[in-house]
């Protein structure tokens, strides 16, 4: 598989500090050219976000280069990914324990992780960070929040764009760090040429109906390569003109080609 992506991460204006992380890189492994993007969202309100986010990023950013590239092929790599990240997250909790023990405050973090190898789309999700996928002119998003409102709209107790818009859409149910012990919830599918997926942080997402998010996903995809990363700052300068409060982050990624090349042509 071959890939281009773009990153953006923008601070705001309103906020001391960037509590969002992102990791986004393209190696050869067995599989392949295989992608993995990152976004981890510090928690708003709680004290060191940024700390926790780049700790759980980076763990993951680790496995990526020093242990799965080096992954033989498997019948059952779902299984044998699911198993593994299961152990970072457990290990990142621990460490974000540590680090709020010695200090004092709280810590905690979302997790949005897409991997992408052997034709096959493979995430991990905790908490409101997304994962999208446009294709074929349309879009939907993989992952379902771990909010309050998301739950209800699950429940159908709401819709989803009232979940999207709601005053409390920030009450999380799951994430890495202070609110104890959670599994991810993964996600699993076949990959496409052309198929082009967003990663994002609650700032970039918050505040739009799935509509609105597919015209700016559309209007993102439709840029050319080369003008791809300003289309991405164009919308987060419009959420910020918007009013929005939060960091901003957004990883885009295209997929150039679906077989296998070892030699990385």
């Amino acid at each position: 598989m071959r890939f281009s992506f773009q990153t953006v991460s923008d601070i705001g204006k309103k906020r001391a500090s960037n509590q969002d992380y992102i990791y986004a890189k393209e190696i050869t492994t067995a599989f392949g050219r295989s992608f993995l993007g990152v976004v981890c969202d510090g928690m708003g309100g709680l004290s060191k976000g940024e700390i926790a986010s780049k700790t759980v990023a980076d763990i993951f950013a680790n496995w990526f280069e020093e242990e799965f590239r080096y992954i033989l092929s498997n019948s059952d790599l779902f299984t044998v990914l699911k198993t593994q990240w299961e152990i970072l997250i457990s290990a990142a909790k621990s460490i974000l324990c540590d680090i709020s023990n010695e200090c004092g405050e709280a810590l905690g973090t979302t997790l949005s992780l897409l991997l992408l190898a052997d034709g096959k789309y493979y995430a991990a999700q905790i908490g409101d960070s997304r994962i999208y996928l446009f294709r074929d002119a349309s879009s939907f998003r993989i992952t379902t929040d771990h909010s309050y409102v998301m739950e209800l709209a699950e429940q159908g107790l709401m819709t989803y764009d009232e979940a999207n818009l709601a005053k409390n859409k920030n009450i999380l149910t799951r994430c890495i760090g202070s609110m104890g012990e959670f599994s991810a919830d993964y996600y699993m599918g076949d990959v496409c040429k052309n198929d082009f997926f967003l990663i994002s942080s609650d700032g970039f997402h918050g505040n739009k109906t799935d509509a609105e998010m597919r015209e700016i996903i559309f209007s993102i995809f439709n840029s050319s390569e080369h003008d791809r990363e300003s289309a991405i700052k164009k919308a987060i300068t419009n959420k910020i003109n918007e009013g929005e409060s939060d960091n901003i982050s957004a990883i885009c990624v295209k997929v150039n080609r679906i077989k296998n090349d070892l030699s990385g042509r």
